[in-house]
């Protein structure tokens, strides 16, 4: 027990010291509804009852602590199918300081969540993300639980070249009647210059009829956008991920 206290105030500690660099050296806004605290944990295939039991829990704790959502994406069936993710929302670094699940479940409920869910996982990395609203489609009801997301990682420098040819995808979405499209970054907690970006599935037949931007775009014009942000990126990886609405919530 000793022990997760001594982690826990290291970690308090180092929070302190990466607020401080993440508003003035990467110029990251504290606006609320803006950055949003990722988790992404590697469940063991085994343990994946027990980690959504854990994961109930933290859930509860989230809703007891006033948050305005936590939405929690299972694997999919295509991509690494070990990866859970969780999204909430995080107004300021100095929930760092005094976690809001910590001071929801009490030191010793607190202590006994990180030891059981220890056992749960591999690992687990938590991300700090910029919910970029000038690239997102939020303008109607979000049809289902299934997405297909794009992990773009984009070279260092070329974040606002791509950013600015992205927006040319955006407006031949929303000129085809998409509602929703969802797309961050991150800004601490690994690469600068990845993005992800969620579109919304039907169902698995939604790949059978091709990728939607090239089928919103045409063929001629998705060619040629490819090409012209071919030079901006350094990786792109597909999968689908599941929202788990159990463990989920929005007031």
């Amino acid at each position: 027990m000793d022990g997760v206290a001594s982690r826990l105030s290291k970690r308090r500690h180092f929070m302190n010291a990466i607020r401080f660099l993440a508003a003035t050296l990467l110029g990251v806004s504290l606006a609320p509804g803006q950055l949003m605290r990722v988790m992404v944990a590697e469940v063991e295939p085994d343990r994946v009852l027990e980690f959504r039991d854990l994961q109930k829990k933290a859930t509860a704790a989230y809703q007891k602590s006033g948050h305005a959502y936590r939405a929690v994406y299972a694997p999919g069936g295509i991509g690494n199918q070990n990866t859970w993710y969780g999204f909430t929302p995080l107004d300021k670094y100095a929930e760092f300081d005094n976690p809001p699940v910590e001071k929801a479940m009490g030191d010793n409920g607190y202590r006994d969540f990180l030891t059981q869910a220890r056992s749960c996982v591999s690992g687990v990395r938590y991300e700090v993300v910029e919910r970029r609203a000038d690239l997102t489609i939020d303008e109607g009801p979000r049809p289902g639980s299934l997405y297909q997301v794009a992990h773009v990682r984009v070279k260092l420098g070329q974040e606002a070249a791509f950013e600015e040819k992205y927006k040319i995808v955006v407006s031949a979405l929303k000129k085809a009647g998409v509602k929703t499209t969802l797309v961050s970054r991150v800004v601490m907690g690994r690469e600068l210059g990845l993005y992800r970006i969620a579109i919304p599935m039907a169902s698995y037949a939604d790949f059978d009829k091709g990728p939607l931007v090239r089928r919103v775009m045409g063929e001629e014009a998705y060619g040629k956008w490819r090409a012209s942000v071919a030079d901006h990126l350094q990786s792109v990886v597909y999968e689908v991920v599941r929202l788990d609405p159990e463990l989920s919530f929005r007031k």
